[in-house]
């Protein structure tokens, strides 16, 4: 099935957080600012991106969920992020990209009490360039810009502008894609938190048909909690099923293969092409 009939290039072929602490305001640091390193990725339920761009003049919006749990020391936190991602071929090689967050996040401490906030957060926008294509492989880089739309003061959000940018490489050999990425986030803050945060995962896809695709992918980001060196690792998995020519039902858990990562998530997202 030809992926140009509904907007979206694949140059030639076809393929396309920090554990919480013991109080319940540094598990909300670490919580919003984990969310915003993570990357908003086109090949969802992936974290790793692909070079995937949008054919010009086409559209994609995407409604994504993702429902996460973590444990320490007798805490538990339960997080929940909805979003709607809005994308715009700008030329066949660029898509512009809109994020819209909605996100909750409830801890409960060892000793009963509790804290919940949810609300907006941080507004992502930024563009994806694919530069190079040949022989199944292309290269691609992908930067946002947050914009401090959430509450800071629920810690729903930043409070500042942040910056980001993810070097991507994808090759395929069918009915095989690999994808490897490389960013590099500055996250400014008055949190006692690391502001430079690096990034590094990859995925590998199986097309199962012209309809089905199977996923998985593994990776690890810099810890944003200044008083550990631990970095939060993930290994994940997904399934993608085309329902129509231009609409797609994706599905994906993550768990953290470090503690300073949340334990477990789900992901499930709708995506369509118009």
């Amino acid at each position: 099935m030809n992926d140009n009939r509904c907007g979206i290039v694949k140059p030639r072929f076809s393929f396309r957080n920090n554990k919480v602490s013991i109080s319940a305001m540094h598990t909300f640091y670490a919580v919003t600012l984990i969310l915003l390193v993570t990357p908003v990725a086109f090949g969802f339920p992936l974290t790793t991106e692909d070079t995937g761009t949008l054919v010009q003049g086409r559209s994609k919006i995407e409604l994504n969920t993702e429902r996460g749990e973590d444990q320490m020391n007798g805490a538990r936190e339960r997080s929940v992020s909805n979003e709607m991602a809005l994308i715009h071929g700008l030329q066949d090689n660029l898509s512009g990209f809109l994020n819209l967050p909605y996100r909750g996040v409830s801890v409960q401490e060892a000793d009963g009490s509790s804290k919940n906030s949810r609300g907006f957060g941080d507004a992502r926008f930024g563009v994806k360039w694919r530069y190079f294509e040949q022989d199944g492989l292309s290269l691609g880089i992908k930067g946002g810009v947050t914009v401090p739309t959430g509450d800071s003061e629920k810690k729903l959000g930043n409070g500042q502008s942040t910056y980001g940018v993810n070097a991507i490489a994808s090759y395929e050999t069918a009915p095989l894609a690999l994808h490897l990425n490389f960013g590099y986030t500055w996250l400014p803050n008055t949190l006692n938190q690391r502001e430079g945060i690096i990034n590094i995962s990859t995925a590998v896809v199986l097309n199962l048909s012209s309809s089905w695709k199977v996923m998985a992918d593994i990776g690890v980001a810099g810890n944003t909690n200044s008083a550990s060196n631990e970095m939060p690792a993930f290994v994940g998995a997904g399934l993608s099923y085309k329902l129509k020519q231009a609409l797609s039902l994706d599905l994906g858990v993550k768990h953290g293969i470090t503690t300073a990562e949340t334990d477990h998530t789900g992901l499930i997202g709708l995506g369509w092409v118009y």
